[in-house]
């Protein structure tokens, strides 16, 4: 079914694709681009993909698409520790949630992606940190 592997596509009564499952980078759309292992993309009527379930060496993905085909919402759970990500409207992450070996931490980013403010917890203490656009820490608590 595609250069990378096997797949199978799947197709409503309108002759429309709604879901493919491919191992490999096989696949409509390049379903598993980039990607070792068992895919999952499942679209809407009007041929958009809207989620995607992958399982590479880095762990499994979930990433759910809005109407425009941009990343809302990512859940993954790679070797460091499981993660979940919000994105704003141009698919760029807003929210990051995730725990790195035990330690849980929150990042609010800006419209470009990049970290503004951060807020973890760890065997040492609470710390919360704001970043200006520059990416320089402009104030910093560690309790």
């Amino acid at each position: 079914m595609g250069q990378g592997g096997p797949g199978l596509a799947f197709y409503d009564e309108k002759s429309r694709l709604r879901a493919v499952l491919a191992v490999g980078q096989a696949g409509p759309g390049g379903l598993t681009a980039g990607k070792a292992g068992p895919g999952l993309a499942l679209y809407d009527e009007n041929g958009q993909e809207r989620a995607w379930l992958f399982v590479d060496k880095g762990g499994p993905l979930l990433t759910l698409m809005d109407g425009k085909g941009q990343p809302g919402a990512m859940l993954g759970i790679p070797k460091e520790g499981p993660g979940i990500a919000l994105c704003g409207e141009n698919g760029k992450q807003r929210v990051v949630l995730h725990v790195d070996k035990d330690e849980p931490a929150l990042k609010l980013c800006d419209e470009k992606g990049q970290t503004r403010a951060g807020m973890g917890v760890s065997k040492d203490g609470a710390l919360l940190v704001l970043v200006d656009k520059d990416g320089k820490v402009v104030w910093s608590a560690i309790k």
